[in-house]
């Protein structure tokens, strides 16, 4: 699609969204950008959308390269334990080359494949891999020698898509060096047919390999290139039970019989969601997927990243006090009547008010279901807040964990249900 008839798109779903922006705030991920966050802002305001470009004051996730810097993060790391898979017996002849000779391919040079040759060789802390080949919808190029990753990102940002316009006109028309082993094809899939150190897929492809063509993989495993590591830096993830088998079925071969390691996507490509934390979260989860692989020499790389990420979630949720889930609500005074509750309701647009004693404390909520409750019953709405209110049996307080409330609140239940039991016992 052309560029107007894509910002068309972008405005439309900018104001389909536009309904839930008190429960969701978009940001840029794969095939969006940050100019497409600032056409939300436009639509939706400018406090309703993440990573806006710097004329509107946001912190440019895209442009700065924020899920390509997990990428090199991820990589940094899997250099420094790669070593330790030798553990594994389809590792233990794997021939790890020295610094100088580590090369990568890049599938999708792009905002993420793009920012990942840039950022490899910005850091002098970095790994700096040679640049063997990238691929856009136009083709691929490859060099062994390495590309001239500084072009083609200015390219890049110019052009968009790289590889047709380079060999076009450095190669073809320009002043690219002669002898040069600089190669192009139009079909960008066959980058995937050529061997280097690391393969980076950054292109929004879920099944850039797969043992079979029926499901129309960007490459076949019996015909992809070798690689000793893939580093995935495009969502791959799918909670589809079909394409999770399919995965696990990609992994069986590249991962146990070629014994080639699989970063999966979301313990690498942490983009903007963890910016900040990228040196240290990213890292972690790579020594901590090498360790759980040569724990359990059985296990699938995306069988341990999901053991990684449910771990890690788990332990979040368990440090989450009643305060973090909190959400605000109206209070009004035990000593006014259903009416005024109703007027609050209505006023504040909220579906629960809470009822505080005259010292402020909070001894129960009324809900608009109970004001309906009220009018089916037929009371008069001048009737006290004590004739519809629940009452607290006990005060869940901002700093009391989660896990403490729910016990808390399952005790209450269970008493509850076994009052119920006695009296119909008795009845």
């Amino acid at each position: 699609m052309d560029k107007k008839e894509r910002k068309e798109i972008i405005k439309g779903f900018g104001r389909l969204i536009k309904r839930y922006k008190d429960i969701y705030i978009p940001g840029p991920d794969v095939g969006t950008n940050d100019q497409d966050m600032k056409i939300f802002a436009i639509e939706n305001g400018i406090d309703n959308v993440v990573s806006k470009p710097a004329d509107m004051g946001g912190n440019r996730i895209d442009e700065l390269g924020a899920a390509a810097r997990g990428v090199v993060a991820a990589f940094n790391a899997l250099v420094e334990h790669l070593p330790r898979l030798r553990e594994l017996p389809q590792f233990k002849t794997m021939e790890i080359p020295p610094v100088g000779e580590l090369d990568v391919l890049i599938q999708g040079f792009g905002a993420v494949g793009a920012n990942t040759a840039r950022l490899f060789h910005e850091n002098t802390r970095n790994y700096r891999p040679r640049i063997k080949g990238i691929s856009d919808a136009t083709g691929y190029l490859l060099n062994p020698d390495g590309l001239p990753w500084s072009q083609l990102f200015s390219m890049w940002k110019t052009l968009g898509n790289v590889a047709g316009a380079y060999y076009h006109e450095r190669i073809m028309h320009g002043s690219h060096p002669v002898g040069s082993k600089t190669v192009f094809s139009n079909n960008p899939d066959n980058l995937l047919t050529e061997s280097a150190f690391c393969l980076i897929p950054a292109s929004p492809v879920f099944n850039y390999l797969d043992v079979s063509p029926i499901t129309s993989p960007s490459m076949t495993c019996d015909r992809m290139g070798k690689w000793q590591m893939i580093v995935e830096g495009a969502n791959t993830y799918s909670p589809d039970p079909a394409r999770k088998a399919q995965r696990r079925r990609m992994e069986r071969h590249v991962f146990r019989d070629r014994g080639i390691l699989i970063a999966t996507d979301y313990l690498v490509n942490a983009g903007g969601v963890i910016y900040a934390a990228h040196e240290r979260i990213i890292p972690a989860n790579m020594k901590e997927l090498i360790q759980g692989l040569c724990r359990d020499g059985e296990s699938l790389p995306c069988e341990v990243a999901e053991k990684i990420s449910v771990r890690r979630i788990a332990s979040k949720e368990k440090s989450k006090t009643a305060r973090d889930v909190m959400a605000p609500a109206p209070v009004i005074g035990l000593n006014k009547q259903i009416t005024d509750a109703a007027e609050l309701l209505v006023e504040s647009h909220v579906s629960i008010v809470t009822v505080v004693s005259e010292k402020g404390r909070p001894i129960g909520i009324v809900t608009n279901w109970d004001i309906t409750r009220a009018t089916a019953l037929k009371l008069p709405m001048d009737a006290p807040l004590t004739k519809i209110m629940t009452t607290f049996r006990g005060i869940s307080w901002p700093g009391k964990p989660c896990s403490a409330c729910f016990r808390q609140k399952a005790e209450d239940w269970g008493s509850i249900v076994r009052a119920l039991s006695k009296m119909l016992q008795i009845g």
